[in-house]
């Protein structure tokens, strides 16, 4: 969020906790991925700057193969850009409009 690193990745038991935590700090949107569908929408469609992934959930293997896609996969913008216009406005405490 200060501009030290373009994104992170949390690694936790479940990753259920991190992800929460993390979605607590302004400026964060962490996804909790489990396999690389959700990684590629965390990233694609929602424009995900944190990786949440769960040791006690997914392989190490699945885990490395599922940080490459997301560090591959670029925003897609457009129809995205509503959905994370209004995460903007609720982390103003804007209300919806």
């Amino acid at each position: 969020v200060d501009g030290h690193a373009d994104r992170g990745i949390i690694v936790g038991g479940s990753g259920s906790g991190e992800q929460i935590a993390c979605n607590k700090i302004r400026g964060v949107r962490a996804g909790l991925c489990h396999d690389v569908f959700t990684a590629e929408i965390a990233r694609a469609h929602n424009d995900t700057n944190v990786l949440v992934m769960g040791a006690k959930v997914i392989s190490p293997e699945l885990a490395e193969q599922i940080t490459s896609l997301w560090l591959a996969t670029p925003f897609k913008g457009g129809r995205h850009q509503r959905r994370l216009d209004m995460i903007a406005a609720l982390e103003r405490g804007d209300p919806l409009s």
